[in-house]
């Protein structure tokens, strides 16, 4: 629905609180999906962090 592609998803609880767990995902997509994609998990998490690299996205996407 998104077109993006989920390349790899783990879990672990939390570092920080044991009632909390950190969730990380790796995804392929273009730029405009991705921006789209984190807007989306604010409005359904406490808390988003990324580490995008970047060098990912040409001019045109």
């Amino acid at each position: 629905e998104k077109h993006v592609n989920m390349v790899h998803i783990e879990s672990r609880k939390s570092r920080r609180r044991s009632s909390e767990v950190e969730i990380f995902v790796d995804c392929e997509c273009g730029k405009t999906e991705f921006n789209e994609l984190i807007q989306l998990l604010k409005f359904q998490t406490t808390i988003v962090t990324l580490n995008p690299p970047e060098n990912i996205w040409t001019e045109e996407e």
